[in-house]
C-alpha cells in the first residue's frame, strides 16, 4: 500500500511541475497568462479594450508643412511601426473621421519612419498631395488620426502651411513682342498670382544673386522688377538660356525652378531727330542727334549718308542701357551741300536699319 502511494505522489508531482512549465510558456494559449499575445491584458495587443489611453503632448516643428518629418510625442504608442497609424483627414458634422485615401494616382498615406511607446516620426507618402489638401490655410485646427493598441485619438495640428510655389511671368505691359526674344527679359516687370507659401520676408534669387525691391503683396503673389544689368551689359535679347529663380520664404522654405530668360533687355527706337532741320557747312557747325528708345546698346552704330558720302560712328551710350542717347555729326567736313540720313544697327554684324532721321546742310 505505501509503494503504491509513493507511486501516485510522484505522478501527481510530476503533473503539477508540467503544468507550470506550460503555463509559464509565452507561447502557451492561456488567456491568464501575461506574455500570451492573445491576452486582453497583454499592451501588445492590437485589439486591447484596456491598453494605455493615446495622448499628444507636444508636435515637432510648431508650422507644419507637408513635406515636413513630423514628431509626435505623447503616450500610448506601440512600439512596433507596423502597428501605428497616423493619418490626416477631414472630421465631418457629428465628428466623424475621414482620412485622406488614395485617388487619382495620389496617396493621401503617411509613413510611420520611427515609433516607441512615447514618440512618432512620421512623414507624408505624397507631400504635394497632402499639400493640395490642407490648402484651406483659415481651417484650424488640421485634423489627424493616431490608432495604437487598439486605442485611436483624433487631433489636429494648429499651424499648417503651404510648400512654396511660384510660376515665373512676363508683365504684359512691359515690353512683350518687342526685341529678339519673347521670354523674360532683364528690364521686365514679373509677377505671379498664382503662388503659394510666400510666408513672411520672403526673399528672390536668380541664379543666386538677390533681387532688390520685390514684393510679396500676401501668400500667393509676388511682384519684382528685374535689373536690366543682371547678366552685365551683354547686347544681345536673342541669346537665351535656362536660370534658377528661387524664392526663399520667412521660414526658410523655398522654391527653386528653372526659367526660360533673355541675357540682356530688349533694345528698341521710338524716334530720332536732329536739333534742327537745316546746318551751314561754312559755319562749321555741328549737327546733334538725339534717339529715344529703350535699353540702347552701348554696340550701337549709326551710320550718315549723303550723295556718295558714308560715315559710320559708334552710339557710345554708357554702360547700364539708357532709354535716350545723343551723338554729334561735324557738319564743316561733309563733302557737299544736300541731304543726309541717319540708319542704326544693334552691332556690327546686324543689318542695317531704316533712315530714322535727316537734315539739310547749306554752304
Amino acid at each position: 500500500m505505501k509503494k503504491y502511494l509513493t507511486l501516485l505522489l510522484i505522478i501527481g508531482a510530476t503533473v503539477i511541475c508540467m503544468h507550470c512549465s506550460k503555463s509559464n510558456d509565452p507561447t502557451a494559449n492561456n488567456p491568464n497568462n501575461p506574455n500570451n499575445p492573445n491576452n486582453p491584458n497583454n499592451p501588445n495587443n492590437p485589439n486591447n479594450p484596456s491598453g494605455s489611453a493615446i495622448t499628444v503632448t507636444s508636435v515637432s516643428p510648431n508650422i507644419i508643412y507637408a513635406n515636413d518629418l513630423i514628431t509626435i510625442t505623447g503616450t500610448g504608442f506601440n512600439a512596433d511601426p507596423a502597428k501605428d497609424t497616423f493619418e490626416m483627414g477631414t472630421i465631418f458634422q457629428g465628428g466623424g473621421f475621414a482620412p485622406y485615401g488614395t485617388e487619382f494616382g495620389a496617396d493621401g498615406k503617411f509613413k510611420i519612419i520611427s515609433a516607441s511607446e512615447t514618440q512618432l516620426v512620421v512623414q507624408a507618402s505624397d507631400a504635394q498631395y497632402i499639400d493640395f489638401q490642407v490648402g484651406n490655410e483659415n481651417r484650424r485646427p488640421w485634423p489627424f488620426r493616431i490608432k495604437a493598441n487598439g486605442k485611436k485619438l483624433v487631433s489636429g495640428f494648429t499651424k499648417v502651411r503651404r510648400i512654396p510655389f511660384c510660376i515665373f511671368e512676363r508683365d504684359h505691359n512691359t515690353n512683350v513682342g518687342t526685341g529678339c526674344s519673347f521670354f523674360l527679359c532683364p528690364g521686365d516687370t514679373m509677377f505671379s498670382d498664382a503662388g503659394r507659401g510666400l510666408y513672411g520676408a520672403c526673399e528672390l534669387y536668380i541664379n543666386g544673386v538677390q533681387i532688390s525691391g520685390v514684393a510679396f503683396p500676401d501668400s500667393s503673389k509676388m511682384r519684382a522688377r528685374i535689373p536690366k544689368t543682371l547678366f552685365g551689359n551683354t547686347h544681345d535679347d536673342c541669346v537665351t538660356d535656362q536660370f534658377d529663380f528661387k524664392i526663399i520664404n520667412g521660414d526658410g522654405r523655398s522654391v527653386t525652378r528653372k526659367v526660360y530668360m533673355s541675357m540682356s533687355p530688349p533694345m528698341f527706337i521710338d524716334g530720332a531727330s536732329f536739333d534742327q532741320p537745316t546746318y551751314s557747312r561754312s559755319g562749321a557747325g555741328v549737327a546733334k542727334l538725339t534717339i529715344t528708345g529703350y535699353s540702347l546698346y552701348s554696340s550701337c552704330e549709326v551710320r550718315l549718308t549723303g550723295l556718295d558720302y558714308e560715315a559710320i560712328s559708334s552710339l557710345g551710350v554708357s554702360n547700364g542701357f539708357p532709354n535716350q542717347a545723343s551723338i554729334d555729326f561735324g557738319v564743316g567736313a561733309l563733302p557737299h551741300n544736300g541731304s543726309y540720313s541717319v540708319s542704326i544697327r544693334r552691332n556690327a554684324t546686324a543689318d542695317w536699319g531704316f533712315p530714322i532721321a535727316s537734315f539739310t546742310a547749306t554752304n
